[in-house]
């Protein structure tokens, strides 16, 4: 496949102007012109820009069901005896009961194409539903997209591995945490060496859930028990103190930060100038619900805009957290988060409306990569290619039938609704 005219966004978080060659997933020539070869499959690119592929390091997947269910409550009250929270259990429990079933398929399948059609290519899925994995698996690979599934106690080294997909397992959140369970995670842990993941001190609740238990921090007791390494991702780190930031740094541990779910939550934001202080890998996640993760970016860029993070490089660190910065979970998926000779052709391609202009690029300044953070999302997205595969084309899901797939989830919705409303 060749790409004509292709204007992208480099390694060096700069716009570039050249012909790129895609062959067996990889792009394997970039060059000023590049002439097409007999029945090679031609795209011009005038008109759009191109940029890695996005990465979604944290999801819970299906989640859609729940908009607007957890406006004003606190996690701790989730589920609890009011009229919000009764449905919110109800839509929990359907999700647990439904976890293999026709309908549950459907409301993956929805909130994956979602996913693609705003550009990403890379998910890590921590599920919804009890026991659930083998079918986020299996759609995650339906739809094309590349992902890291959490499998919990479920997880099986001997599952065949699939090029697109890794599995990993959990550490049990704080409030789950005993000693009898972390000896159990060391295990699995010690015997297979699989991506471990956590929910990682997200309130100050279960700070001191896991101070009472253990007498110290969730970060230091996966360091004690030698569970916090290179495969080590920690979901959020809002309540850490400089040790365990320190800690996670040294064991080039990666972190996720979800800036809007947080924020919104009324939970708090990372500490990200002592993560980025002690070079932690940090990546972005949406979390729960709410899964644009353009908001995310546009989110965690205004946090680190105050007078203590230099103005040089805002941009480029935040647009590393949403791409190359995933490259160290995704490596093994081929996955780089980035546009250059040799890597896995992961490329979202965005409109080049008015909106992002004036585009200024010189060898002093460049405003590229702050105008497509800043103006760029989900409906400018009009192609996603993974490894080297369009799995959007012109804003549709190729992969799928997305128009069965969308008529389906409506219907279904539609019915929970009215069963609730009974």
């Amino acid at each position: 496949m060749l790409l004509k005219h292709a204007a992208y966004i480099g390694p060096d978080h700069r716009l570039h102007h050249n012909d790129l060659r895609i062959e067996n997933a990889i792009i394997s020539e970039i060059a000023p012109r590049l002439s097409p070869i007999q029945d090679e499959e031609v795209h011009d690119c005038t008109g759009l820009i191109l940029i890695p592929a996005l990465a979604d390091c944290h999801v819970h997947t299906p989640d859609t069901l729940f908009k607007g269910l957890f406006n004003g409550m606190p996690m701790i009250e989730w589920c609890n005896d009011t009229p919000q929270g009764r449905l919110q259990k109800r839509l929990f429990d359907y999700l647990d009961t439904h976890a293999h079933t026709p309908e549950f398929r459907t409301l993956v399948l929805y909130a994956y194409v979602q996913y693609a059609k705003q550009g990403i290519a890379c998910i890590v899925e921590s599920g919804q539903a009890d026991d659930s994995q083998t079918v986020l698996h299996a759609c995650a690979r339906e739809i094309g997209l590349k992902a890291l599934v959490d499998y919990y106690d479920q997880y099986d080294p001997t599952l065949p591995s699939v090029t697109t997909i890794s599995i990993g397992t959990h550490l049990p959140e704080e409030e789950d945490l005993t000693p009898e369970l972390l000896k159990e995670v060391q295990k699995r842990c010690f015997t297979a060496s699989p991506w471990l993941m956590t929910h990682c001190l997200e309130t100050d609740w279960r700070l001191a859930d896991i101070q009472e238990k253990f007498g110290t921090s969730t970060v230091q007791v996966m360091r004690d028990a030698h569970l916090l390494n290179e495969k080590t991702i920690l979901f959020h780190c809002i309540q850490v103190t400089e040790q365990d930031i320190a800690a996670i740094g040294e064991a080039h541990a990666t972190v996720v930060c979800c800036p809007a779910s947080t924020l919104r939550g009324s939970e708090g934001l990372m500490p990200l100038q002592s993560m980025l202080a002690h070079n932690v890998n940090i990546t972005i996640g949406t979390d729960f619900i709410e899964h644009d993760i353009w908001d995310s970016m546009r989110c965690l860029y205004t946090a680190i805009s105050d007078p203590e993070f230099p103005a040089v490089g805002r941009e480029s660190a935040v647009f590393a957290m949403a791409t190359s910065n995933a490259g160290t979970i995704f490596n093994d998926n081929g996955y780089s988060g980035l546009i250059q000779l040799g890597a896995s052709a992961d490329i979202c391609c965005i409109v080049h409306t008015a909106e992002l202009d004036p585009l200024v690029e010189s060898p002093e300044f460049s405003n590229v990569l702050h105008n497509v953070l800043m103006q760029g999302g989900k409906d400018k997205v009009r192609h996603l290619m993974i490894n080297g595969v369009f799995v959007v084309y012109d804003g549709v899901c190729q992969t799928v039938d997305e128009e069965q797939v969308v008529f389906d989830y409506r219907n279904l919705v539609a019915r929970l609704v009215v069963e609730s409303r009974a």
